[in-house]
Order: C-alpha cells, then structure tokens, then sequence
C-alpha cells in the first residue's frame, strides 16, 4: 500500500515541534527520530504506521507557506494536513531567543548579545524588530518559510479552500490541547485517552530549556516590547494579524490584566 503522509506545517518558533513530538508519542511509541523534517533535506525516512482503513502514514513537518506537493519528484500524499499559528510578536521574541542560543546563529549578527532580556535591557530591541519588520523574519537566508505574514495568510486562504485541514491556534493548544488536537484522531485510529498520555510524554519532552523550548506561554512578548514597538510592528503586519484573529487591541489589553492580576 503506498504512503501516505501527516504534515505538521507552521511559521518557525510557533509550536510545531511540540504538536510534532505529541504525534510522535501518540503514533510512533515515542520515537522521536522516527519522523521527517524536509529542511533537512528528507521526507520519507521516517517509520511508518497503521491509521484508519489500514492506511500506512509516516509524519513530518514544514515551515512552507503551502502543503508540499512534491518532494524530489515523489508525489505527497497527505492523509492529514496541521497548520498551527502564534501570535507573531511571541513569534519574534520566542525566533530571537532560538537564534541568541544557537552560538553559530548568534555570531551571524552584528552586536553581541546573549538573551532577549539582555537586548531588552540594552536598548537594541528596535534593532531586531525592525528586522523583523522589514523581512518578515529573523532569518533573511531561511528561505522557505517566506514571511510570517505571508505564511499565514497563504495557508488561511488554504484552509478556506480545504475545510479538513486542521488550522490550529498555538494559544488553543495551551488552553485546551485534546479538544484542539480530536479532529484528527478518527484519521489516526487513535483515542482521547491515548491523546491525553500522548500530551502528557510530549510535554515532558519539551519541558522548557531556555533555548528551543523556551516559555511556552501566550503574549510573553509583553514582557520585552514597549507599546510604541507592539504599535509599530502592527502598522506594517497589522493587517495580517488581525486576519488571523491578533487584533492590536488585543495585543495590548493584557498588560491592564497582568496589572490588576499582581494587585490583587
């Protein structure tokens, strides 16, 4: 029986290692160097496992803004298509923050500095904004993602053309992962409970290191960007965002919460 594929797609830093490696538990026994990631040049070396009707899968993901319908002149086949998006400014700090870690990624900027707070704290914040203001990512040479605007607004109108595509909401996924991820289980031939022990081995795969899986929370941005930056950022991407469900009132209306929160 040929293969088919899940396809885990998103704009970098926006939660796909994480629904990657709850996939990986909940069909690959954990295993997770059992699946692909095409930019890293390979999209069948993955295992293989049985979904619905006996299908053969194997699951990878991508940070391209459209399924992928070729791969080295293998035709793709998805039997299950995720797109998952962030808040873009969480997007940001959470990419700067990868990029600051990553010594070799680090030494391609021009100032040194070792974390978000400390280019927070330094003034420089502006440097990288506008950067990603101006390219729509932090990784000009990184092609294949395009823009975040771009990447989201191409798979918007995706999913608007292909309604069993799985559009999920990063912040979702924090409030409610097994409501977010039960769409897909019929397709996997799997349960809730088995999605909930899933859940639970992936996050402790992902538990927080400080480098790739850093806060995992909603709206961390508010700690690093003033609301000149948040303001600036949604004059030139706003338009996007709002499209994908950030408006700028949004955006902002949390630092009143987080106010009244530490009052009380």
């Amino acid at each position: 029986m040929q293969r088919k594929y899940v396809g885990i797609y998103s704009y970098p830093k926006s939660g796909n290692t994480w629904i990657l490696y709850t996939l990986s538990h909940l069909c690959l026994a954990g295993d997770l160097q059992a699946s692909s990631d095409v930019h890293q040049g390979s999209i069948d070396n993955s295992k293989t496992f049985k979904g619905s009707g006996g299908e053969v899968l194997s699951i990878f993901k991508s940070h391209t803004p459209a399924p992928i319908a070729r791969f080295s002149g293998q035709i793709i086949d998805h039997a299950v298509t995720i797109y998952i998006y962030r808040h873009p400014l969480d997007v940001f700090t959470s990419y700067l923050n990868m990029l600051l870690q990553e010594p070799e990624k680090r030494a391609r900027f021009a100032v040194d500095f070792e974390s978000v707070a400390e280019v927070r704290d330094g003034g420089a914040m502006d440097l990288f904004l506008n950067s990603f203001i101006l390219h729509g990512t932090l990784e000009p040479g990184f092609i294949a993602p395009t823009s975040w605007s771009n990447n989201v607004l191409s798979w918007k109108s995706h999913c608007e053309k292909h309604k069993d595509t799985l559009a999920i909401k990063y912040e979702d996924m924090l409030e409610n992962p097994i409501d977010t991820l039960s769409p897909i289980l019929t397709k996997l031939d799997k349960t809730r409970e088995e999605l909930q022990a899933a859940l639970t081995a992936a996050n402790e795969s992902t538990k927080k290191d400080g480098k790739f899986f850093w806060m995992q929370k909603k709206k961390n941005y508010l700690e690093f960007l003033t609301e000149e930056q948040i303001k600036r950022f949604y004059e030139y991407h706003g338009s996007a965002a709002e499209t994908v469900g950030y408006p700028l009132s949004k955006a902002l209306d949390f630092k009143t919460n987080v106010e009244l929160e530490e009052l009380i």
